[in-house]
């Protein structure tokens, strides 16, 4: 799969952060460090996930599997639209890559709220 996506299952996972499924989302695509998006899939989230995007997931080139879906994730676009997808073995790898992505935003925010 070419253009904003890598692949079907970030698709997905990009339109479960733009329909609010997300944990957490920070920044912004006109910022370096791009808007980011964090969120863990389990087992016990199959019935909303499946009522929400089965149809989508159903309906990729590629159809996505729930279990595609399991997991730890962040998901980011930058200013071109492009969307890229991380995926983490643990919460804590993730929260660790998130407090850095936040700390990137912040400091640019920072930087230029004293430009102004």
């Amino acid at each position: 799969m070419k253009g904003k996506y890598n692949s079907e299952r970030d698709k997905i996972l990009d339109w479960m952060t733009t329909a609010d499924w997300a944990n957490e989302s920070c920044g912004s695509v006109e910022v370096p460090v791009g808007h980011f998006a964090r969120m863990t899939n389990e087992e016990s989230d199959r019935a909303g996930i499946m009522d929400a995007f089965g149809e989508d997931m159903a309906g990729c080139e590629s159809p996505v599997r729930f279990e595609d879906l399991l997991g730890h994730f962040i998901v980011r676009e930058n200013d071109q639209g492009f969307v890229t997808v991380e995926e983490f073995d643990t919460l804590q790898d993730l929260l660790a890559r998130w407090n850095k992505l936040y700390r990137e935003f912040d400091t640019w925010n920072s930087a230029e709220s004293e430009a102004v």
